[in-house]
C-alpha cells in the first residue's frame, strides 16, 4: 500500500508507507484498549461481589487440586448450571493467587480487552474486505 502523500515508485521510505497503511487499526485497538482500562481500573480494587462469594469463596471444592475433579463433574449452582471451564477457571485463579480477588478482577480485565479487541479487529476486518468483495462497476459506454 502506499500513502496518498507518496509516490508509488518506491522513493521515500518504506517505514512509513506501512506505518501510515497500519494507522486506523493501531489507532483503534489504542482506543478500544484504553476505554476497556478505564472501564474496568476502578473495580480492581474491590473484594468479590454477589455471587462470587458462595460460588467461589465459600466454594472449597475450588480451593484444592485434590477436590477439584469431583467438584468440575458436579454442578455449578444448585440450579443445575453445569460449567466445568467456568469452575477449572476460578480454580486456577483461585490456587495461583491464593484467593485474592485482585487477581480475578485482572483476569477479568484481560479477558473483556480480548473479546473488545477482536471485535474491533472482526469489525475492521469485515469493513475493508466489503468494498473488496464487491462487484466491480463497469459503464456501457
Amino acid at each position: 500500500r502506499t500513502a496518498p502523500d507518496r509516490p508509488a515508485d518506491g522513493e521515500g521510505s518504506g517505514r512509513a508507507v506501512v506505518i501510515a497503511g497500519c494507522r486506523p487499526t493501531v489507532l483503534g485497538l489504542g482506543l478500544v484498549i484504553l476505554a476497556g482500562v478505564a472501564v474496568m481500573l476502578p473495580g480492581l480494587g474491590n473484594g468479590f461481589a454477589y455471587d462470587d462469594v458462595p460460588a467461589i469463596v465459600e466454594n472449597p471444592g475450588l480451593h484444592s487440586v485434590e477436590s477439584l475433579p469431583a467438584r468440575l463433574a458436579g454442578r455449578y449452582w444448585p440450579t443445575g448450571l453445569f460449567r466445568p471451564v467456568a469452575l477449572a477457571a476460578f480454580a486456577t485463579e483461585w490456587m495461583a493467587a491464593g484467593g485474592s480477588p485482585l487477581a480475578f478482577r485482572i483476569v477479568s480485565t484481560l479477558l473483556n480487552l480480548t473479546v473488545a479487541a477482536g471485535t474491533m479487529l472482526l469489525a475492521t476486518g469485515l469493513g475493508s474486505t466489503a468494498g473488496a468483495a464487491a462487484p466491480e462497476q463497469r459503464s456501457s459506454g
